[in-house]
């Protein structure tokens, strides 16, 4: 899974120029966004490990039967 970029850049465009320090608004909501997506990426590695332990839980259930 693929987080989208986030620059400082294209986020301080939309902040405006005016705003007052536009460019550490931006950083600090880049951040953020990364934050967020490593927790999600963290989340699906547990979910897909969690689901390869119950699947061989199962074959090796059926092997009983």
């Amino acid at each position: 899974m693929s987080l989208p970029e986030c620059s400082v850049e294209q986020l301080t465009q939309f902040i405006g120029p005016n705003a007052t320090n536009a460019e550490a608004a931006a950083k600090f909501i880049c951040n953020q966004f990364s934050a967020v997506g490593n927790k999600f990426v963290d989340t699906q590695y547990a979910v897909d490990n969690t689901y390869l332990l119950f699947s061989a839980y199962l074959v090796f259930s059926m092997q009983l039967g």
